[in-house]
């Protein structure tokens, strides 16, 4: 299991709200920030 909580609220907050905007994957996002999927879409349902 992966672990995500070495990321500050800032970034996971930060992280959040790219994946909200039209048209931007999770993946996408990942990709950008350099963080594995699971993680970003972990970060994201727990908000």
């Amino acid at each position: 299991m992966f672990k995500c909580g070495k990321y500050s609220p800032e970034f996971k907050r930060e992280a959040i709200a790219l994946t909200l905007q039209p048209g931007v994957s999770c993946r996408q996002i990942a990709g950008r920030l350099v963080l594995i999927l699971t993680c970003i879409s972990m970060v994201r349902r727990s908000g």
